[in-house]
């Protein structure tokens, strides 16, 4: 399929991908999509939500390797050299924390 590969063709070049929403259409998620979830080193940043509302881990059969808040704190060893995939649920912390990091940016500037 030409979306499965331009996505495949996109991945490889890449060693970082963030994921965000639902795997919604399966053309552009196909087999390469997967191959990348099972391949790639899967971050999160909710282990249990991942694995109850995540499409993109749950049908790919992909294992996690660690939340983001267990990397952030140093908790497993780094992956930087290997392809990364960050998959997103998007959390209201997270929301939180952009904002304020916005918030502080914007004032200090004045």
């Amino acid at each position: 399929m030409a979306t499965a590969r331009r996505f495949q063709d996109f991945f490889h070049r890449r060693k970082k991908a963030n994921a965000v929403g639902e795997k919604v259409d399966r053309d552009f998620a196909a087999a390469s999509h997967d191959e990348a979830m099972q391949n790639g080193v899967v971050f999160i940043d909710s282990r249990e939500g991942a694995m109850y509302e995540s499409g993109d881990v749950i049908l790919s059969g992909a294992k996690i390797y660690a939340e983001l808040g267990e990397a952030l704190a140093g908790k497993v060893p780094s992956r930087a050299s290997e392809t990364t995939i960050f998959k997103s649920l998007g959390m209201a912390v997270e929301d939180i924390a952009t904002a304020l990091l916005a918030y502080r940016a914007a004032t200090a500037t004045q």
